[in-house]
């Protein structure tokens, strides 16, 4: 496996460092860039959309890239 390959392996490390933004008082701002990847497989593209949906559970909002809510 390469680097700019993401499968179900690579994804746990993401996955954990969610869980731990999840836990902290705070959450920081969660950005996930991949651009580099050159494969993604299903459980790695499902981690923005089960992100998203936890953060709205917990009642935090979101923000769009470009600045409008």
């Amino acid at each position: 496996m390469h680097a700019d390959e993401l499968d179900m392996y690579a994804v746990l490390r993401p996955r954990a460092a969610v869980d731990l933004a999840m836990r902290a008082r705070r959450p920081p701002r969660l950005v996930l860039d991949l651009d580099g990847a050159t494969f993604c497989d299903s459980l790695t593209l499902g981690l923005p959309m089960s992100t998203l949906n936890r953060v709205r559970e917990a009642g935090a909002g979101r923000r769009r890239p470009w600045g409008r809510a």
